[in-house]
């Protein structure tokens, strides 16, 4: 599967992320968005892709809601983002700050994608197919307040074949202001 990106921030600093590695038996990508725009953004985007890059190293590329539940505990830890009502307990964290993501395994061998989202989808569209398929992620982000530190993603794979495109997307997309 040829991997190919759309990257055109609206910003050169902000909370928005990519991150892609090429493996001998497949690749591993993933794309994020941070909480917050600017500087506040970019942040985020410092200490999660950090925390991607180290559970990467530990726990391998082919197990991406394993990977979202890494980056989840890492960021809760960090952030000290483990209370579960932070508005009512006068010693609870003040930041509620975290991220939606795609993460995503391809095995070159078998041609499945293996995909885990938080609060993001994946979108497929197969060769000779009029309509693509969306496949949800999770309605739970990672690293907020309310994500419990165990939270499991769930993986969803998917058969490829040659000409399978696949798109997943930020709500930067979309977001905008001025609609």
């Amino acid at each position: 599967m040829l991997f190919r990106s759309v990257w055109e921030p609206r910003d050169v600093v902000g909370g928005d992320f990519y991150h892609f590695a090429a493996f001998k038996d497949g690749w591993f990508a993933a794309l994020a968005d941070c909480t917050g725009h600017g500087v506040p953004g970019a942040f985020m985007t410092l200490i999660a892709s950090s925390l991607l890059t180290q559970a990467l190293e530990q726990l391998g590329p082919r197990d991406p809601g394993a990977l979202l539940m890494a980056v989840n505990r890492g960021i809760k830890q960090m952030l000290a983002q483990t209370d579960r009502e932070p508005r009512q307990m006068p010693d609870a964290s003040e930041s509620d700050d975290g991220l939606d993501a795609a993460f995503f395994w391809f095995d070159n061998a078998t041609r499945q994608l293996t995909f885990a989202g938080a609060k993001s989808s994946l979108f497929v569209l197969q060769p000779g197919e009029a309509e693509g398929a969306m496949i949800n992620g999770a309605r739970m982000g990672v690293g907020y307040v309310d994500t419990a530190m165990d939270y499991v993603w769930d993986n969803n794979t998917v058969q490829t074949q040659v000409g399978t495109l696949v798109f997943v997307t930020t709500d930067g997309l979309i977001d905008q202001i001025g609609g």
